[in-house]
């Protein structure tokens, strides 16, 4: 994810609920998805070389790369978990209705 500024990245969290490492710049919105050496590389932001390096960690150290792959898994079925987000939605339009009565 070598982009300058993110809102919230559907590819960031697609590749975590696919158990993929992802590696970005630690600017922006990609925070909230990618925890730094947990389940991704946050590269000091806009630093190519720091950027370079967490690509090469991953990909050349399999015991931390299997790490990351699992608790990126683990982070997305917590995060992103269907019943979850359904409860969010449900509470959303719930405080909707009932300030407007």
């Amino acid at each position: 994810m070598p982009s300058r500024q993110e809102s919230l990245s559907y590819v960031a969290i697609e590749s975590i609920c696919s158990s993929v490492p992802v590696v970005a710049y630690d600017n922006s919105g990609i925070k909230d998805v990618i925890q730094h050496l947990f389940n991704g590389y946050l590269a000091k932001p806009f630093e190519v070389k720091d950027f370079a390096h967490g690509i090469n960690l991953i990909l050349n150290d399999n015991k931390l790369r299997n790490i990351l792959s699992l608790n990126a898994r683990k982070f997305a079925k917590k995060t992103f978990d269907e019943s979850k987000i359904a409860r969010q939605y449900l509470k959303t339009y719930q405080n909707i209705i009932n300030s407007q009565i």
